[in-house]
């Protein structure tokens, strides 16, 4: 298979390009794109679990765990007890608010990605990404 239709070398190429892109506009902040994803993950959903979060990020809880401990050490998210559960982590913001332009550093990068296509293009881009999700999460042989 040649390079140029290679699905898995096309993806992974743009998804580097667009973490290269972040870490860029991230850096001047002190942060890098994993630890934006997570505080934007906690933000959106205060006081969750570590193995949710791992979950919906697509991560390993080793690698969550040592993002985590960094952002923490920075006083970007605090991890407590779940009352519920003793064995299990909540995560929630900490006292020390995420930068206000990491999000719209994310933004930039974002539509900078997307320049020149249509608004109807990206809904397509989209569903077609989530699509291949599906289809890479879904035990082979599941009807689509």
């Amino acid at each position: 298979m040649e390079l140029n239709q290679s699905l898995g070398f096309a993806v992974n190429h743009v998804g580097r390009l667009l973490g290269a892109a972040l870490a860029e506009r991230l850096a001047p902040l002190g942060l890098t794109p994993a630890q934006w994803l997570v505080l934007e993950y906690v933000n959106q959903q205060p006081a969750t679990h570590q193995e949710l979060i791992a979950r919906d990020l697509g991560s390993d809880a080793a690698t969550l765990a040592g993002v985590l401990a960094r952002l923490e050490a920075q006083g970007f998210v605090e991890r407590t007890e779940d009352p519920h559960d003793r064995r299990r982590k909540l995560v929630r913001p900490g006292p020390r608010p995420t930068p206000r332009t990491a999000s719209s550093d994310a933004r930039d990068v974002n539509d900078q990605a997307l320049r020149g296509f249509t608004s109807t293009e990206q809904v397509q881009l989209f569903a077609f990404l989530e699509r291949l999700r599906a289809n890479l999460t879904r035990p082979t042989g599941s009807p689509c």
